[in-house]
């Protein structure tokens, strides 16, 4: 085991879309166990939408806070949007791309961390979209 201590950010904003926040931790762990990884922390916002900022969804401001104090090594998620689509946040967030793992683009590399960029403008600009949709906006 490499000793990495990772923490988990669950979230989803809405129900019935085939998507909840135990199908995201059951699919982190296997994903952190597969890399010898163990979960030292479970930050779960059930319910909240990503287009909030932190100060409207305690556990990713508890994440934060537990990464900052190097509680944490590694962050998992179950995709780049599930930590925000609001692109401000995400580039708020400042964790190193190497220590962020989204299970969509999990191996931390390089290449990676320039998907994980890439996921996060467009998680920005779908919110950007249907913002604008429901405002009547093209």
């Amino acid at each position: 085991m490499n000793g990495k201590r990772a923490g988990l950010y669950l979230r989803v904003s809405t129900k019935g879309n085939g998507q909840d926040v135990d199908n995201q931790r059951l699919a982190l762990a296997a994903a952190c166990e597969a890399r010898g990884w163990h979960i030292t922390g479970e930050f779960v916002d059930d319910g909240i939408s990503g287009a909030k900022g932190r100060d409207k969804r305690p556990e990713f401001d508890r994440l934060l806070k537990a990464a900052t104090n190097r509680k944490i090594d590694v962050v998992a998620a179950w995709s780049v949007d599930r930590l925000g689509r609001s692109l401000q946040d995400l580039v708020a967030f400042r964790w190193p791309p190497d220590r962020l793992a989204a299970l969509r683009a999990f191996r931390p590399s390089p290449g990676n961390a320039r998907v994980n960029a890439l996921l996060m403008t467009n998680a920005h600009f779908c919110n950007h979209l249907v913002s604008n949709i429901g405002n009547g906006v093209d």
